[in-house]
C-alpha cells in the first residue's frame, strides 16, 4: 500500500471514531454516508454504506482501528479520497 492511500485510510479511521459513539449499536448518517457500528465484546464493527453499498468495514479494538477492509468499488486512492469528502460533508 502507497503511503498516500495509507494517509488517506488512517484520516478517514479518525474521523470515524471521532463521530461515532458506540455503546452497543448506533445508526445514523456521518456527512453523506449511512454508518452502522455495532459492539461485539471488546470490538466494535463499524459497517459504512454510500448509495446502498457496502464501501468500508471497520474492526476498532481500545480505540484503535485494528482492520480496514474496502468493498471493490472503493479500492484506489481516488475512491478513498471520495469516500473521505463523503463522510466530510455537513
Amino acid at each position: 500500500m502507497k503511503r498516500a492511500e495509507w494517509k488517506v485510510r488512517e484520516e478517514i479511521g479518525k474521523f470515524l471514531l471521532a463521530h461515532v459513539n458506540c455503546d452497543w449499536e448506533w445508526k445514523g448518517h456521518v456527512g453523506g454516508v449511512w454508518v452502522e457500528a455495532k459492539r461485539i465484546a471488546e470490538n466494535t464493527i463499524i459497517n459504512c454504506s454510500c448509495f446502498s453499498t457496502q464501501f468500508i468495514r471497520l474492526r476498532v479494538s481500545e480505540g484503535k482501528v485494528v482492520q480496514f477492509k474496502v468493498a471493490p468499488v472503493g479500492q484506489g486512492l481516488v475512491q478513498l479520497r471520495w469516500f473521505l469528502e463523503q463522510i466530510k460533508k455537513r
